[in-house]
């Protein structure tokens, strides 16, 4: 019976040192600027995109992006995983929501996801100018959301 408290013990401790780690690895300084350069790319560079680059770039881009998606997703499940308190918390599901925002910045997964070919709108259509209003409002809605992370992680400095 003894042997069995100890070993169980022994794996507590064991767990408890490993989230250690991975909470270390988190909250380490590097990665907090990674992150915090990561999440001004995601606020700012689809925009930069689109003004400043051709056609020909976007797939750069839209790997940039999925990288950056799945830091995030990454990010959020270590966090889960060794922050105590941080899984269902405000913050978590801040996190949560401002990584499915990106998805609509990477064109493969959007236009998989919506079932376009491209990402142009047919000119001239009324409804063409109504969805797209609709998604500049969305979009400055999305980059609010990415700004209070940004505040959450430069609070962390």
């Amino acid at each position: 019976m003894k042997a069995i408290q100890d070993a169980q013990a022994k794996q507590t401790q064991q767990r408890a040192m490993w989230r250690m780690k991975l909470r270390h690895i988190v909250e380490h300084p590097a990665t907090q600027i990674a992150m915090t350069i990561i999440t001004i790319y995601s606020l700012f560079f689809d925009d930069i995109r689109i003004i400043a680059f051709t056609k020909s770039s976007d797939n750069l881009f839209y790997g940039l992006t999925l990288f950056a998606f799945v830091a995030f997703c990454i990010e959020i499940i270590l966090a889960s995983i060794s922050i105590e308190g941080y899984f269902n918390s405000f913050f978590f599901w801040l996190d949560v929501i401002s990584a499915i925002t990106m998805l609509p910045d990477c064109g493969w997964i959007w236009f998989a996801l919506t079932n376009t070919g491209t990402g142009m709108l047919a000119a001239g259509k009324t409804t063409d100018l109504a969805k797209t209003t609709r998604t500049a409002r969305i979009a400055r809605t999305i980059r609010a959301i990415r700004l209070l992370r940004l505040f959450r992680i430069l609070k962390l400095y």
